[in-house]
């Protein structure tokens, strides 16, 4: 037998290749039978070997073939010993065998985790199937029966048979896990509320608890709409109608947190459940509380007292504005906002409305200045000079005309008519008299606004005599707005009015008949007037962010109007510009950089139609004023061609193309890009409908059930 110089495999004396590597093997290395010494004499010119060495090296050929894969190196060929050992294949070292296979699991791990991770990404994009989109719809079958459905499921699943709701919503009485595997629901309800269940939804078979066709009843006396999943789906959270604040887990005893609680503002994502009490020592509001979901002790975290208003609270649980009472009666809150990391901080005192904010803690706000209204700016007392002059009622005997006899004897006659006309005088005067004094009666106070912003540490006031704020928005500062005035022309003669009554009726119409100068105003930058409106003109605006300001101007008796365009620019409101004309109605919704607004309106349809910078576009004739928008106003629906009479239309998805879901929606349910489900074949008799699903991948509608009533 002899051994591969490539690979140390034994291989047959007679063979050309190796086996094994397949590599030729002309020069493979004989194994010795017995020990043996080659005499070596020493070449000309070359020293001998020390004592102990070598005399010859090993060939460079051998060298490569006791190479492993490991780096590790087996001992060069001495050919002086007795007796070699040959190194094994490469393929039965157990060291590389395991090595490979190690190496091969790793990579199999990272394609898994690869794989996974933009799954997720693309299903959170608004793709795909899977638990984190928000897919799954449950709904009213009929009277009584509750049920649920979802493209991960085959048939829609039965919660309950015997549903009791009373007059109470969807919304109000069920609860569904983030994962959608598991639904809470009131059922049974009378008198504010009723008994909590639990239930799965991947089967018709209920999978905790009692195998009864309602689930498994968590506990009794629960309050419609204070019941929550935790994000995790560990922890159901509720309160009772005693007040007291609950927490369930599956399969496990129900738990008592607190009590006599007043609200559960949010349970949050961080695994928080914010709520408010009622105590001692709080004055005219709550107290504000945090406990952690998981906590087995009765520490709970007191954020604030005082609390009379909560106006958000983040998923998270990041950012809570909430307001405490000021004590002024115009202007009833302070506002404050608590962090985890700031604890709480009071970003504004006595304020009448909170417009806008953000989680920056910037926010637009209004403080009320009541104003007396002096009713007199609205009349022209042009009779007053006059009316000074008549101190006291005319008496006959002192209107006398002198006369002569023909003999010149003078006599006086009675002046009849200087007195008719002195007593008209007086009449009117008084009457005049009966009227100032109506209008001195209507005096009364009118609540005007001052405009401020607040970012950081700063509060700028903006404007002042504000009557109405229409819109403003908090991270860049824009605001629009309106104040009222009377002109000149619009202000009545004392002497045109008949009587009180008519003074009265005069006032009411021209208080509503003040001019309404609308103004922009931004942080930094004197407010500017962009148009003004007489009580025969009506002006709706919509703000775009950071971009312009959107105004229609329609008069009294058109159905339509001029669109017009105003840039935000460096220095303030740029020149406007004309967008469209026979405009009916503008919105504040945007599709895309678009702002959606109608003209062509008959009935109850018109051409929708998009404004973009002063640019116009027509998206649909027959348009419905139904919309929906997505968040990020990437994709839209319609309802055109609605019939008031059948409550149906077609229905169409706005997104990279225009896409027809139905021919005779009733009402729909946007979820994702690719899932919207629809009720059809509305009777508006019986208030029912049938419920399908649309996959906009496929562009296909799927009946689920019949005799939908309610569905979300």
């Amino acid at each position: 037998m002899k051994y591969c110089i490539h690979c140390g495999a034994e291989i047959p004396d007679d063979s050309i290749f190796c086996d094994h590597c397949g590599k030729r093997t002309e020069e493979a290395l004989e194994a010795p039978s017995q020990p043996q010494k080659k005499k070596s004499s020493p070449q000309k010119g070359k020293k001998k070997a020390p004592a102990g060495e070598s005399r010859e090296q090993p060939r460079e050929e051998n060298k490569r073939g006791w190479k492993l894969f490991l780096g590790r190196d087996e001992a060069p060929l001495d050919r002086d010993s007795t007796a070699i050992t040959m190194p094994r294949s490469v393929d039965q070292d157990p060291v590389y065998r395991a090595s490979r296979w190690l190496l091969a699991l790793v990579a199999l791990l990272m394609v898994v985790f690869a794989g996974t991770l933009a799954y997720n990404l693309y299903c959170r994009m608004g793709f795909g199937d899977n638990k984190y989109k928000n897919i799954p719809v449950i709904y009213v079958q009929g009277d009584n029966t509750l049920k649920f459905s979802s493209p991960l499921v085959e048939e829609p699943v039965t919660i309950t048979q015997s549903l009791n709701w009373g007059n109470m919503s969807l919304e109000e009485m069920t609860c569904l896990s983030e994962d959608g595997k598991d639904l809470l629901y009131l059922n049974n309800y009378s008198s504010g509320s009723g008994d909590l269940y639990l239930r799965n939804t991947d089967s018709d078979r209920p999978r905790y608890g009692e195998k009864e066709d309602k689930g498994v009843k968590v506990d009794e006396n629960v309050v419609p709409g204070q019941f929550f999943w935790s994000s995790d789906g560990k922890y159901a959270i509720y309160r009772k109608n005693d007040g007291d604040l609950y927490r369930w887990r599956k399969n496990k005893a129900v738990e008592k947190l607190d009590t006599q609680i007043e609200e559960i503002v949010a349970v949050t994502t961080s695994g928080q459940v914010i709520y408010t009490k009622a105590e001692e020592g709080a004055g005219e509001g709550v107290t504000l509380y945090s406990k952690a979901l998981d906590s087995n002790d009765d520490d709970k975290l007191k954020l604030d007292t005082g609390v009379s208003q909560i106006f958000s609270c983040n998923a998270d649980g990041s950012s809570i504005y909430y307001g405490k009472p000021s004590g002024d009666e115009h202007n009833p809150w302070d506002v404050y906002r608590y962090t985890p990391k700031g604890g709480s901080e009071k970003l504004a005192g006595m304020v009448a409305q909170l417009l806008d904010y953000n989680d920056k803690g910037e926010l637009f706000f209004t403080r009320a200045e009541p104003t007396e209204i002096d009713p007199f700016q609205y009349f022209v007392d042009d009779m007053a000079e006059t009316d000074a002059q008549i101190t006291e009622e005319p008496q006959l005997s002192d209107y006398n005309i002198e006369k002569t006899t023909i003999w010149g004897v003078p006599y006086t006659v009675p002046d009849y008519e200087g007195y008719q006309a002195a007593l008209e005088a007086y009449q009117a005067k008084l009457k005049r008299d009966e009227i100032r004094k109506a209008i001195a009666g209507e005096s009364r106070t009118i609540t005007t606004y001052q405009l401020f912003h607040k970012a950081g540490s700063s509060e700028t006031r903006l404007d002042f005599g504000i009557r109405w704020v229409e819109s403003a928005d908090a991270g860049t500062g824009n605001a629009v707005y309106t104040k009222e005035r009377v002109t000149s022309g619009q202000s009545v003669l004392i002497s045109d009015v008949e009587d009180a009554e008519d003074a009265i009726r005069l006032l009411s119409a021209v208080n509503g008949s003040a001019v309404q100068d609308y103004y922009w105003a931004r942080v930094g930058k004197e407010p500017t007037v962009f148009v003004t409106a007489t009580n025969e003109e009506t002006v709706s605006v919509t703000l775009d962010p950071g971009r312009g300001v959107y105004y229609l101007l329609i008069e009294q008796g058109k159905e339509g109007g001029t669109l017009t365009w105003l840039p935000v620019e460096q220095e303030g409101l740029g020149v406007s510009r004309k967008t469209d004309d026979d405009v009916y109605a503008i919105t504040d919704i945007f599709y895309g950089n678009r702002m959606l607004y109608y003209r062509d309106v008959t009935g109850e349809k018109g051409t929708l139609c998009g404004a973009n910078a002063g640019s116009k576009e027509k998206l649909s004739e027959g348009a419905s004023e139904q919309l929906w928008l997505e968040e990020n106003g990437s994709a839209m629906m319609l309802l055109r061609d609605y019939s008031q009479e059948l409550e149906m239309g077609e229905l169409i998805l706005y997104r990279d193309s225009n896409r027809r879901v139905a021919t005779d929606a009733h009402a729909y349910s946007y979820r994702t890009r690719n899932y919207i489900y629809v009720q059809r074949s509305y009777n508006t008799t019986s208030e029912k409908g049938d419920l399908y699903l649309y996959t906009g991948n496929d562009q296909k509608l799927t009946l689920l059930d019949y005799d939908v009533t309610d569905f979300g």
